[in-house]
């Protein structure tokens, strides 16, 4: 069955949509999926897995592409939690960033043949950035940002003060991980890919890191407000396309 909409989970997503949950063996490996049951209907992949127990240097992000694409869906949001360099940005904002700067170390591609590279200048889908930005708008959603620079790193860790300030010095606005790879394998793939970037955290060299249990609280109300532009996103799809 083909869905519109793909929506790839960071944190605080994995219980945001009822449905069916299961797992898609690809060529790549197998992926966690949620057929969602909600009006219309959402192919929903918790990144981390159910239990969200996969660190993002090991996420599977062929398996997800993969899966993407064996439901036929074309058009894809990312959540993914950043942390913030632009001091103008606060926590709680949700960045729709123009661009990355890549600076994980796990290459992954669904290119076979030498010789056959893909232009990467537009990364992110123009398409799904205007139809965000409009819902949001509509919506009075007052967190949702347009601009941005993403620096996309490994994780696990945290990145030391002599790292923040560096990454702002280049004209980075957040850190964060897992939308690298993973927004080039989209592109590769052919979809329209938009990443929704959850700031959660100040740099190391701007304030003192949350907990857990602090960010897991506030995420939980941020992803009401996720939860409805997906929902209003995944409609308008739906009439469009």
């Amino acid at each position: 069955m083909s869905r519109r909409l793909g929506l790839i989970g960071d944190l605080g997503t994995q219980d945001l949509f009822p449905g069916v949950p299961g797992e898609l063996d690809t060529i790549y490996g197998k992926v966690e999926i949620v057929l969602t049951r909600t009006e219309y209907k959402i192919l929903f992949i918790p990144r981390y897995g159910f239990k969200q127990n996969i660190p993002p240097h090991e996420v599977n992000y062929r398996a997800i592409i993969s899966a993407l694409k064996h439901y036929g869906v074309k058009h894809v949001l990312a959540t993914t939690i950043a942390t913030r360099l632009n001091p103008n940005m606060n926590i709680g904002d949700i960045v729709i960033p123009q661009d990355l700067i890549d600076f994980t170390t796990f290459r992954a591609s669904l290119v076979s043949k030498p010789g056959h590279s893909i232009d990467m200048g537009e990364i992110f889908s123009q398409e799904l950035r205007e139809l965000v930005l409009r819902i949001a708008r509509e919506n009075g959603l007052t967190n949702v940002r347009e601009a941005g620079v993403a620096a996309v790193v490994d994780g696990v860790r945290f990145e030391t003060r002599s790292e923040a300030r560096f990454l702002r010095s280049i004209g980075c606005d957040i850190i964060t991980t897992s939308i690298a790879p993973e927004a080039f394998l989209a592109k590769e793939a052919g979809l329209e890919y938009l990443p929704l970037a959850i700031v959660m955290n100040d740099a190391a060299d701007m304030g003192v890191k949350r907990n857990m249990q602090e960010l897991l609280i506030d995420l939980k109300k941020i992803m009401i407000g996720v939860k409805e532009l997906v929902l209003k996103i995944a409609g308008e799809l739906y009439k469009t396309t």
